[in-house]
């Protein structure tokens, strides 16, 4: 039987959050785009998460949680999702294997190398202005170390609870995980594992 995946390396910046279950550190963005000579005004992001939640997944131990702007951007184009959307996140899980102390301490090139495909959750949101979305993303965060928030895909519907649910492909099997099971002949049987009920679900 699996246990937690344990990370192996160390993170050299102290964490931005300490829960009772889990540790986050806020990426140094400003470092990372001083070094590559990238204007912020031509980056959207506005902060990148990097989490440490080995109780969420037996495989994997830290996610990323991403938070950009959709205020326009020359030469870029942003697909719409949800009428009026001012903001939208990302929740991946991480490479086991990642240079979080690098990432942390923006001494990469791309943060997105490290996150594993595909994404474990994404929305679109309105919100007032960035200072409120970053509040709301810093619940969010808090919630997973306080272990009251699983990042891993069997809790989507919680995400979406939270976040909405625009950028979900198929709601029906939204959060399931389907396990393909062979016998000796090759036959194949199809174990459903349902999603976890958000509060939505809770009637």
């Amino acid at each position: 039987m699996f246990g937690p995946s344990q990370p192996t390396d160390m993170i050299t910046m102290a964490p931005t959050i300490v829960g009772s279950l889990g540790r986050a550190w806020l990426a140094d963005l400003a470092v990372m785009r001083n070094r590559l000579e990238i204007e912020s005004d031509r980056d959207g992001t506005l902060t990148s998460w990097v989490i440490e939640v080995p109780w969420a997944n037996p495989v994997w131990h830290s996610y990323a949680l991403t938070l950009i702007h959709l205020r326009p951007i020359d030469g870029l184009r942003t697909k719409f999702y949800l009428a009026g959307a001012t903001h939208e996140l990302w929740l991946y899980a991480m490479d086991p294997d990642a240079p979080r102390d690098d990432i942390v301490n923006g001494r990469l090139d791309s943060l997105s190398r490290f996150w594993l495909e595909p994404k474990n959750f994404a929305a679109q949101f309105i919100e007032t202005d960035d200072a409120a979305a970053l509040q709301r993303v810093r619940a969010a965060v808090m919630k997973i170390c306080e272990g009251k928030l699983s990042p891993d895909t069997d809790y989507i519907r919680h995400w979406m609870h939270l976040f909405g649910d625009n950028m979900i492909k198929d709601m029906a099997r939204a959060g399931e995980t389907r396990l393909a099971i062979f016998d000796a002949g090759d036959t194949a049987v199809e174990i459903v594992i349902p999603a976890k009920p958000g509060p939505q679900d809770r009637h």
